[in-house]
This record gives structure tokens, sequence and C-alpha cells, in this order.
């Protein structure tokens, strides 16, 4: 979370997706959605409603991680923060074009 001169930036974008009663998570730096992103044969489409969420502070994203079963995150704000929380390892974040991808799978229901 960033504050400048008292506002709070929102850094991060977030989509809530339920399969079988699993909550799925799809997080992006804020200014990365709408972006399309190729290296490889591997691509980052996050012009895709899967992507398309809302604004959300560090906060609310870190309350709703704990009820997650799968995390997909792109860019370096979104993957960093959950690399602070020691959610995620830097060992497994992939870059696709420089564009740092993390995905998580954990236990964790909607209740």
């Amino acid at each position: 979370m960033l504050v400048v001169q008292g506002i709070l930036l929102i850094k991060m974008i977030v989509n809530k997706h339920v399969n079988a009663g699993r909550l799925v998570l799809a997080a992006c730096d804020n200014s990365l959605i709408n972006k399309r992103f190729e290296d490889s044969g591997v691509v980052l489409d996050l012009t895709s409603s899967f992507y398309k969420g809302e604004k959300m502070s560090e906060t609310e994203f870190a309350a709703l991680i704990k009820k997650a079963h799968i995390l997909n995150l792109v860019g370096k704000e979104t993957v960093g923060f959950l690399i602070s929380l020691g959610v995620g390892d830097k060992k497994s974040v992939k870059n696709v074009a420089g564009i740092p991808h993390l995905q998580i799978i954990f236990g964790g229901r909607i209740n």
C-alpha cells in the first residue's frame, strides 16, 4: 500500500471466482490491467474478464487470501506483496516479457 500526501494509492485489481465451492483470486497490478504480454509462446492476457475485478487495498486483499484456494498473481507490486507476506516463494515466480507471474494453490474454502 502506498500513501502519498494522505491519499491511499490502490495498486491491485482483484477478481474473485468461485469454482466448486473454492475461491480463486486473480490479481494484478493496477497499471497492467487491459494489457497483453507474450514471451517465447507464453502469454499473459490481462485484457480478459478473468482479471477484470475491483480495485483493492493490500489490507482487503490480505483478508481474502486467507479464504482462497488458488491465487493467480501478475505484476511486480502484487507478486511482491504476497512474497512480503510469506505466502509466495521468489523461486516460484516466472517472468513473461519481464512481468512477474506467480500461481499458488493451497487449502481454503469459502465459509
